[in-house]
């Protein structure tokens, strides 16, 4: 027993010995102190769960400008804080940034700036390295500016490539500005402007803009996140898209201005968020499909969201809903979206509708609202939705009184999620029966509440629910 106790005693001192706290102290690209050193010095020795802050000398977003590729992570735990320094960590246009081994099973990344990078292939700011292993990333106030990748084809993540099916990747109150993939051999393939991952994803509060994924002669997947694997769980919640594109003049691809899911026997969700002006070739906001053959078992949810201005060249504006995926949606506002055909939602004949209740398709800006006739799994989980014009015949039964429509206010107040409002309209406090709605709202406010102010509280159709106060036009006093 004494021996036992002995030999647990030094297994503990040696893992404790292993977890070290590794402090940058200035913006040299190399040396004492450097972030260059610190990488270098939790490699070695290999393994142990260690951390990387930065001290009281380093300065206030101090900027550390690469002149050459950091190291690979080998630590098989990394956490490297900003905290109140919030450090930038710039690749000049020139290079990647972090790049982690299969060793490393956790890497967490808080209050800091990564920008300016350029990878050949994939994951110009973070980049798993190609790897089955299980992995789990966790990012938390991270700006990810600029980081690009380019190449011939299949090239992946812009800011993030997470490539660990049996893995996660949360994100958490952080931003992706301008980042992007394309290739650029003939009919090449790129996905993921921001972020490509096979693992799990979870993102909250977070805000995708001006993202892409294109190529010169082919196409692209997923303008801001590219979704892929086997058996995933995928999560967006309260997190904005505009202006993310996925090769919209392409006749190729072009799938997914703002999200691609191309998973099997996945659910991905998408909660209480914003899309705004997201264009693609197919699916300007979002496209699902299921990559392989097989019975239907892609599973898309939309709940509390807002689709507004999307745009494609071909067919679901907004929306497509491909082979093998099904369409679950409640108390969502589509608007003003152009498309050939299907400028709101789009559908293939294989594609299944499994609840549509309490959604909002406003007028668009050109085409139809729905195009396609999806297989309704359940007809009474289908009603009380408002359309805008007749093209939705598969989804019409039950269906609310269109007019009046009203004023139509763009509510994108700065620290609240963007809504569209409406005023003197039929969307508001349209659907008695409470049961039919979300509990909350977009802006996570209980339903109902009383909106036409006659005495009595009813749910508002879509994704916003109208409490009666100062109209806001594009984020202004009215």
């Amino acid at each position: 027993m004494r021996i036992q106790l002995f030999a647990l005693t030094l297994l503990a001192f040696a893992c404790a010995a292993q977890a070290n706290n590794y402090v940058v102290s200035t913006t040299a690209d190399s040396g004492a102190g450097s972030l260059r050193q610190a990488i270098l010095d939790s490699n070695s020795p290999a393994g142990g769960a260690h951390t990387m802050t930065f001290s009281a000398a380093y300065p206030n977003n101090g900027v550390i400008l690469l002149n050459s590729d950091l190291p690979q992570i080998l630590s098989q735990s990394l956490s490297i804080n900003g905290d109140i320094k919030k450090p930038h960590i710039d690749g000049q246009s020139l290079r990647a940034l972090l790049k982690v081994s299969g060793a490393t099973s956790l890497l967490q990344l808080s209050d800091l700036s990564l920008q300016n990078a350029l990878a050949p292939e994939s994951g110009a700011c973070v980049n798993s390295g190609n790897s089955s292993s299980t992995g789990v990333i966790r990012v938390e106030r991270v700006a990810f500016v600029n980081c690009k990748a380019s190449g011939g084809s299949l090239i992946s993540g812009g800011a993030i490539y997470w490539n660990r099916s049996l893995g996660t990747l949360s994100v958490v109150d952080s931003e992706f500005i301008n980042n992007g993939v394309e290739a650029t051999a003939t009919n090449g393939e790129s996905t993921g402007g921001a972020i490509a991952t096979n693992a799990n994803l979870a993102v909250s509060r977070s805000v995708f803009d001006s993202n892409y994924s294109s190529s010169t002669t082919g196409g692209g997947l997923g303008g801001a996140i590219a979704l892929r694997g086997t058996m995933r769980s995928n999560s967006i919640t309260e997190s904005t898209f505009r202006f993310n594109g996925a090769s919209p003049a392409s006749a190729l691809f072009g799938y997914g201005g703002a999200v691609y899911v191309g998973c099997d026997k996945c659910s991905t969700q998408i909660v209480r968020s914003y899309l705004r002006g997201n264009s693609a070739n197919y699916g300007g906001a979002v496209y699902a499909r299921k990559p392989s053959s097989g019975a239907a078992d892609v599973f898309i949810s939309l709940a509390n969201s807002t689709f507004y201005n999307s745009s494609v060249v071909e067919n679901g504006g907004s929306v497509f809903i491909g082979n093998g995926a099904s369409l679950s949606a409640s108390n969502n506002t589509f608007y003003n979206a152009d498309a050939s055909a299907g400028a709101h939602l789009g559908f293939t004949s294989s594609a299944l509708v499994n609840y549509f209740r309490a959604n909002l398709l406003a007028p668009t800006y050109a085409g139809t609202a729905c195009s396609g006739t999806p297989t309704i799994t359940n007809p009474g989980f289908v009603g009380f939705n408002l359309f805008s014009d007749a093209s939705c015949v598969s989804l019409a039964a039950g269906s609310l009184p269109n007019a009046p429509l009203g004023s139509v206010f763009v509510d994108e107040r700065p620290g609240l999620i963007g809504v569209l409002r409406f005023s003197g309209s039929a969307v508001i406090d349209s659907i008695t029966n409470g049961t039919i709605c979300e509990p909350r709202d977009a802006r996570f406010q209980v339903r109902p509440i009383d909106g036409d102010g006659n005495g009595t509280a009813e749910c508002d159709v879509g994704a916003f629910e109208d409490p009666r106060d100062i109209i806001f036009i594009n984020g202004f006093d009215g």
